[in-house]
């Protein structure tokens, strides 16, 4: 997400709706919903998991 320097996380995760960085579980979890099967009618559409980042 970031890259290893200092300030950078804080700063990125200042401008999110939820003041934080995900787990990679939580992105995980977005993927394996997509793949799974009860979402057959989601085609052609972009899920961002950000956060809230991009929502402004």
């Amino acid at each position: 997400m970031v890259r290893r320097a200092p300030g950078n996380e804080a700063r990125a995760c200042r401008s999110a709706l939820q003041a934080r960085a995900a787990d990679p579980e939580e992105a995980a979890e977005a993927a394996a919903w997509l793949c799974g099967g009860k979402v057959s009618v989601v085609m052609g559409a972009t899920l961002t998991v950000d956060g809230g980042r991009t929502a402004w």
